[in-house]
């Protein structure tokens, strides 16, 4: 779930329009469908890894012992920045839906 959330998050619902109208249908499908590859592909690769090494914080302890210890601490950094990030992307979230409500609904019943 954090993979899918990372790939998709809240830029899908904010920013497909734009793309939508700048791509094309086609280049959405394709792009989506490379990108949902991708993230089955990792959490494939995680799967079986945990698997084969069940420890507690896994993927930074995988990258500290089969990298290097400089990108596990990178790592560690980059998981918990993207947990603090959770109160802005329900703020985002908000705003959308705020928006769009505000345009169709709101104003045609008065």
């Amino acid at each position: 779930m954090i993979t899918i959330s990372g790939v998709l998050g809240v830029g899908l619902y904010v920013l497909s329009s734009s793309i939508l109208r700048i791509g094309g249908p086609g280049a959405v499908l394709i792009s989506f469908a490379l990108l949902g590859l991708l993230a089955w592909l990792v959490m494939q690769c995680i799967a079986e890894m945990l698997c084969i090494w069940p420890i507690s914080g896994a993927l930074v302890e995988f990258v500290h012992t089969f990298v290097d210890e400089d990108l596990a601490i990178t790592v560690g950094v980059v998981y918990w920045c993207k947990s603090a990030d959770l109160p802005a992307h329900i703020i985002k979230v908000e705003r959308l839906f705020f928006i769009s409500f505000e345009r169709s609904s709101l104003y045609s019943i008065s």
